[in-house]
């Protein structure tokens, strides 16, 4: 029998063979590059922060928000800090913000919890101020989410065409503190980068989208007021959980690709990083219980997630058949090679959108595009490891949100022979295209 352990690649092979399709197709769409908007058009526009305790890395990301408006010559805007407990006046006074406190003893019905309570307060309020209408459009952000001018002209460009439909995304990659973290952390992001290729075509597709990411989110007030972020049962993934409802309650056809890019970090340590899977593992698993979508819709999530936990063994035989010999039929090589292909470009595609916001010389490039590959049989075990695990969780399930780095350093302290202080912050968070 162990001579046909080489039969456990199958499972997860169709997933990224899938995103490598995905890849090709949506390439040039992922980031918009053509601005032609007129400024007598902008609409305005709520850059929202959700954060918990607002750590000094949102107060960076709040601030860059003002310096790339003020690049690209955009007033129409204001922003919005969301936390569970009220921070200093001085500190959101410095710069340029409203706070939005919500109280504790506020509860939505349904009742719900951790970030879709908060957002659902963020709504409660708009529409008492009179503010949740068609005018308005409100662009979620995470707490350490750095926006460029690229990400600023894409959202104007978006929301000039009368024709833009209510909720859009773009893409995010991680280049913040990327030498900085775990390697294996910052490694595995770039796989997170290549896959969201995807989002372009669950995003423009026309149907319900499977899954959408709470960063990077532009939705119309008005609707985002209609679907709310209160739903039976939601504890996290509520990103994905907004998707379905919406569509639920106000048909298809509502969903676009915005085409900003934003900047984000990787995971600090590698508990952290298992311990973001296993919530995004539970919240699907939640929300597949819980909200009445298609059971066509149920399966097909449910295989995807199956076939990334199956990447766990898969990657384990990697290295076990290194030491027992194979019974693999001659003609099999050719699909193994060709899924194995699709795999490791994954992450140097991710690996080459994130290095484009480092002047690196390109022989330093190339240099990590080795490590990387040399790594990524190690990675995709780490990443899978967490998936693999998590219906662990399914009954003890504690919503812990990913701690993020309160500066964004810029400086590398690991690999300093590769790689030698790569570039200033200027640079890593460009003010220009």
């Amino acid at each position: 029998m162990l001579e046909y352990l080489w039969l456990l690649w199958f499972p997860s092979a169709p997933i990224m063979i899938y995103f490598f399709i995905r890849a090709l197709q949506n390439h040039k769409a992922y980031e918009q590059k053509t601005f032609n908007y007129k400024k007598r058009s902008a609409k305005k526009i709520v850059f929202q922060f959700c954060s918990r305790d607002a750590p000094p890395v949102v107060y960076q990301a709040i601030k860059r928000v003002h310096e790339v408006c003020k690049a690209v010559g955009y007033t129409k805007y204001q922003v919005d800090l969301v936390t569970d407990t009220r921070v200093p006046k001085k500190a959101v006074k410095k710069v340029n913000a409203r706070n939005v406190v919500v109280p504790s003893n506020y509860q939505t019905k349904p009742p719900v919890k951790y970030k879709a309570r908060a957002l659902q307060y963020a709504v409660d309020q708009r529409k008492k101020r009179r503010q949740a209408n068609a005018r308005r459009w409100i662009y979620l952000l995470d707490e350490e989410s750095m926006v460029t001018e690229q990400t600023v002209r894409a959202l104007l460009q978006y929301t000039s065409n009368k024709d833009a439909k209510p909720i859009a995304e773009g893409g995010i990659i991680y280049p913040h503190n990327f030498f900085i973290h775990n390697l294996f952390c910052s490694i595995g992001e770039t796989l997170r980068t290549y896959v969201c290729y995807d989002c372009v075509t669950q995003m423009s597709s026309g149907g319900m989208p499977s899954h959408m990411h709470g960063s990077n989110l532009l939705v119309r007030a008005d609707v985002e007021a209609k679907v709310g972020w209160a739903h039976e049962k939601v504890d996290a993934s509520e990103d994905q959980r907004f998707g379905w409802e919406a569509t639920l309650k106000l048909g298809r056809d509502l969903f676009g690709w915005h085409g900003g890019t934003i900047e984000e970090q990787p995971a600090r340590n590698i508990r952290d990083f298992i311990k973001q899977r296993q919530r995004w593992f539970v919240g699907n698993v939640h929300n597949l219980q819980n909200a009445q979508v298609p059971k066509k819709k149920k399966i097909i999530l449910s295989l995807r997630w199956l076939t990334w936990m199956a990447g766990f063994p898969a990657g384990l035989v990697t290295f076990i058949i290194l030491l027992i010999p194979q019974n693999i039929p001659f003609w099999m090589y050719f699909f193994l090679l060709f899924n194995t292909f699709t795999w490791l470009v994954g992450y140097q595609v991710g690996l080459k959108l994130t290095l484009k916001k480092y002047e690196l010389p390109k022989y330093k490039k190339f240099l990590w595009h080795l490590i990387t590959l040399a790594l990524t049989p190690f990675v995709g075990i780490v990443e899978t490891f967490g998936v693999f695990i998590a219906p662990l969780q399914l009954h003890n399930f504690h919503r812990t949100p990913t701690p993020k780095s309160t500066k964004l350093e810029t400086e590398t302290l690991v690999f300093s022979s590769i790689v030698e202080q790569p570039c200033q912050e200027e640079v890593i968070v460009p003010l220009s295209d």
